[in-house]
């Protein structure tokens, strides 16, 4: 008999370890967004938030000798900015925001925490070092035109979320030497034939 209820008790949680996969399987989303418990209280999964991102400067001069650019990074009314861990945050994967404590933005709640866009909800302000956030922005052929910034981190409890913000980039030495170029070339086609009357050459 202990051995009938046994083999009954292993059939019932292997026919709901099925039911789980199928589910997940079935409706991948939910899966992957909406975290799960087992009895022990593990979660299995956690949620992936969006965040609003705002970056300036917009429009980025890519010559620019200046230190920062900034990042604003607004989570949803539910989430409290302040539980951001900086050291998990990545510029387009690849650059961390400036972390040395002799900034008081980086450590003073009352520098990071602001409210940039004026609509009543705290963003986490973080700073990333200019002349690396140009040189990855060159080094994949942009010189000018529109580029799509993401950031993306972790709360301190492992909630990990990601914000883009499209700015625009300019390097103004090359688009200001295209258009001299361009008046110069204009200038000399509206002017052509005055200019071979001056040369003895009259049309």
């Amino acid at each position: 008999m202990k051995k009938l209820r046994l083999v009954a008790l292993l059939l019932t949680s292997f026919v709901a370890l099925a039911s789980t996969i199928s589910l997940a399987a079935t409706y991948p989303y939910i899966w992957q967004t909406q975290p799960r418990q087992i009895h022990s209280g593990l979660t299995i999964l956690s949620s992936q938030i969006t965040a609003i991102l705002d970056v300036a400067p917009d429009p980025l001069n890519l010559r620019s000798m200046g230190k920062w650019i900034t990042a604003y990074i607004q989570l949803p009314e539910e989430y409290n900015p302040e539980n951001i861990a900086a050291s998990t945050i990545l510029l387009n994967e690849t650059i961390q925001p400036v972390l040395d404590p002799k900034y008081g933005f980086v450590t003073n709640s009352s520098e990071y925490l602001v409210d940039h866009n004026n609509d009543g909800i705290l963003e986490r302000m973080v700073k990333f070092n200019r002349t690396m956030a140009s040189s990855l922005i060159l080094s994949k052929g942009i010189r000018y035109g529109h580029v799509t910034l993401t950031v993306i981190g972790q709360l301190n409890d492992g909630t990990s979320f990601e914000g883009s913000d499209i700015i625009m980039v300019r390097m103004p030495g090359d688009v200001e030497a295209r258009c001299a170029r361009f008046r110069r070339v204009k200038h000399y086609a509206d002017h052509k034939d005055d200019l071979n009357v001056l040369g003895g050459q009259a049309s």
